[in-house]
């Protein structure tokens, strides 16, 4: 077998929009050496899911899929019933204790999801998935070359994410950020150049938690800068305050969501916190189809201030984000969550929601130290 072994990192390239304008974001590519080898591709956001499973469709039995963000093309492999392996790189300090304890409560929804889709996963520590791959003398792939080992594979997809394409800029002399992003007001003007505006993928935006700028491209936050610099240019008065990191994913039958800041997040902002962990159902405990979830909240531990949120859980858990996420946004105590008046009845929630039951637990815990009580 022949092996090409470059790092798809230090590679990228601009894509088009269906409007034929230039992207704000280029997609991380692979090498163009790695480009003869048949059945290799790279991909990036997850708009892409649904011509992913039409191409698995027409692909032999086995597939490799190495991503840094959601795996949507996993489920894309997955609707084609292909043995599909994900290959993630697990960052120094992140190992699997956390995944695996929020994982715990839901072990059918993960036994399912490996049974049903025939998916595995190999998490390849130090920061580096893939080395390169191994190709047969028809060019077509054979394997996916990795720190672990050697994984089979008939088709290989690299999700590797998406940065600002910021040359133009950078070129202009225009301010970026330290992730590459040009640097704006609440008004999407460009810092010290009120007649550029600039929004979506080639932005940084604040992070309202942490009070940290950050690049995050999703299309809820570049349609809402659309909005803004549209009302702005046509002498109208909107702003873009920034965001709080919510994100929402689901991996077959598992849902995952996340809002805020995690705990390695707080502890790079300068935040003493303290943290949850809860389990409840998605509905009441009686009624049927009910499924479990777990919710982990963090708070401040001198304020009480809300920090962050992730759930994971069946059908029905992951939405409930929204809820921390709106919290979040007004700056809301685990104490003062506890009695947000949210709706209820058997077939949709417990008589205390989850979020309720993770705020509860949350204030708690700030009791026990001593901290958050009223002067």
């Amino acid at each position: 077998m022949n092996s090409a072994r470059i790092s798809p990192q230090r590679f990228a390239s601009s894509f088009t929009l269906a409007d034929g304008s230039a992207a704000a974001a280029t997609r991380k590519r692979a090498p163009q050496s790695w480009r003869h080898i048949m059945h290799t591709c790279a991909v990036s956001p997850s708009r892409y899911a649904l011509s992913g499973a039409r191409t698995f469709s027409k692909l032999p039995g086995r597939s490799s899929i190495t991503f840094r963000g959601f795996a949507t093309y996993g489920r894309a492999a997955r609707t084609s019933w292909l043995a599909t392996t994900l290959v993630f790189h697990r960052r120094p300090g992140c190992g699997q204790q956390c995944t695996s304890y929020m994982l715990q409560p839901v072990p059918s929804s993960v036994y399912l999801i490996r049974k049903r889709s025939l998916l595995t996963s190999r998490s390849i520590p130090g920061g580096r998935a893939e080395d390169g791959f191994e190709t047969g003398s028809d060019r077509r792939i054979r394997s996916v070359v990795t720190a672990g080992g050697s994984i089979p594979a008939d088709v290989v997809v690299l999700g590797l994410g998406v940065r600002p394409n910021t040359a133009l800029a950078r070129n202009a002399g225009l301010p970026l950020g330290d992730q590459g992003g040009l640097r704006t007001n609440v008004q999407m003007q460009v810092l010290g150049y009120d007649c550029v505006w600039a929004g979506g993928d080639c932005v940084e935006v604040l992070n309202l938690v942490s009070g940290q700028y950050q690049h995050v491209p999703l299309g809820t936050h570049a349609n809402k800068h659309g909005r803004v610099i549209g009302h702005n240019l046509a002498g109208s008065y909107a702003t873009f305050p920034g965001v709080v990191g919510t994100a929402v994913s689901k991996v077959c039958h598992l849902e995952i969501a996340r809002t805020g800041l995690r705990e390695r997040d707080a502890r790079r902002a300068g935040f003493a916190y303290v943290t949850v962990t809860v389990r409840s159902g998605t509905k009441a405990a009686y009624f049927p189809g009910t499924r479990q979830m777990t919710v982990k909240m963090i708070a401040e531990r001198c304020t009480g201030r809300l920090l962050g949120v992730q759930i994971v859980g069946s059908e029905g858990s992951a939405k409930r984000i929204d809820t921390a996420a709106t919290a979040l946004w007004n700056r809301m105590t685990v104490e003062e969550i506890t009695a947000l008046d949210l709706a209820y009845a058997p077939p949709f929630s417990p008589v205390w929601d989850p979020i309720l039951v993770a705020a509860r637990r949350a204030a708690a815990a700030m009791r026990q130290t001593g901290a958050g009580r009223s002067p």
